[in-house]
């Protein structure tokens, strides 16, 4: 799920490894690794499995059909529904690298239609004891809102490995085919002609979810966003700006209301949802990228890319994440409107300042996100096997 395996397993592969990418069925298709590759390298490490979908086949045929294809593997990483799968073989999960839901949601039983609350029942029990007996837990810290559902697990902190997982593979955004790649896009021509008229062009990749949310740690913040657009144009009529947003999320009618209230309906133009490959040849070509303005996140997906592409970052990451790392990445800081505002204008007057800190940033992640984590689950791996 977010493209995490798929830029591990190459970044395995790179060090020497045997690695195999298995890609449960049901997975969302702008999820797969081909639509983060610019190259066919995906075909050779990735397996598109029958088996994943919770509600088809009896749990034998699916335990015959898990085992089959997992029994050689020596170290086994998961994420989403994979843990339980690996429990139901009777294995143990070597790495879990939970991306929300599957801690969230998945470990826990919640009522739902008769014919389905045994197979819920069966799976929220696997899930639950294959984290608990997971050898390491990989995962970035969230300032407490993921954590707390791994003390209601019952997870030990030392089993925890906070590096998180590098979610970019950086190697191949130093290709030539990276910058010849969408040119036939529409996307890709609105944003170049905007750039040419003299647009500063912000680019906010996350979902739409903020009103109508179906949990707290699913809240985005997208509304402060729009009211900060909005203050910074009242603040300079005839502002040249334009957002990029993308139809993505529950409340993707909400925000387009909220924009008609706030008269920047113009400034607005929205995306259907496009592959991550296009999404950051896209974002490459932007002045910001806007991220998630709610919780105070340190590392998702949208951080990862930006950086990776050294582009300025304006989301909420807060104070709480001083104790893991001594100097953080560069961004801007923005949890409210004002703090958006602030940044598109220091963005619009500022431009060559406000760049240093994209580069600043990619610097940071080079060191930290990628060379540090994957020598730290290297490490780990060596224990593991």
């Amino acid at each position: 799920m977010n493209n995490n395996f798929s830029a591990l397993c190459r970044y395995l592969i790179d060090r020497g490894y045997s690695a195999t990418l298995f890609v449960l069925d049901g997975e969302p298709k702008h999820f797969h690794p081909f639509a983060d590759s610019y190259d066919d390298a995906w075909k050779h490490y990735t397996v598109e499995v029958s088996w994943g979908n919770i509600y088809e086949g009896s749990i034998r045929e699916i335990r015959d059909q898990v085992f089959a294809q997992l029994d050689e593997y020596d170290v086994l990483i998961g994420c989403g529904y994979a843990p339980a799968f690996v429990r139901l073989i009777g294995r143990k999960l070597d790495f879990f690298i939970p991306y929300g839901e599957d801690i969230i949601s998945i470990p826990f039983l919640k009522l739902t239609h008769p014919k389905r609350l045994l197979r819920n029942l069966i799976m929220s029990t696997l899930q639950a004891r294959a984290i608990r007996g997971a050898g390491c837990i990989c995962m970035a810290p969230t300032g407490g809102m993921l954590e707390k559902y791994l003390d209601r697990l019952k997870v030990d902190d030392e089993r925890i490995l906070t590096c998180g997982v590098p979610m970019v593979y950086w190697p191949q955004y130093d290709m030539n085919n990276f910058l010849s790649f969408g040119s036939d896009s529409d996307i890709l021509q609105t944003v170049l002609k905007y750039k040419e008229d003299g647009y500063v062009v912000l680019l906010h990749p996350s979902r739409h979810c903020w009103k109508n949310s179906p949990d707290e740690p699913s809240k985005k913040g997208n509304d402060q966003l729009f009211v900060g657009m909005a203050q910074a144009a009242q603040e300079r009529p005839g502002i040249k700006l334009k957002l990029l947003t993308f139809e993505y999320g529950v409340d993707v009618d909400e925000s387009k209301k909220l924009a008609v209230e706030l008269s920047i309906e113009h400034l607005v133009d929205w995306c259907p949802v496009i592959e991550r490959k296009l999404l950051t040849r896209v974002m490459y070509e932007v002045d910001a990228v806007v991220g998630e303005l709610h919780h105070a996140y340190f590392s998702y997906g949208v951080v990862y890319e930006s950086m990776a592409l050294a582009k300025p970052l304006i989301h909420n990451r807060g104070d709480a994440y001083k104790k893991y790392y001594a100097k953080q990445y560069p961004m801007l800081q923005a949890s409210s409107s004002s703090d958006v505002s602030e940044a598109i204008l220091r963005l619009i007057d500022k431009p060559e300042e406000v760049g240093e800190v994209g580069k600043g940033a990619q610097s940071w992640m080079k060191e930290h996100l990628v060379r540090g984590a994957v020598d730290s689950i290297e490490s780990a791996l060596s224990n593991a096997r």
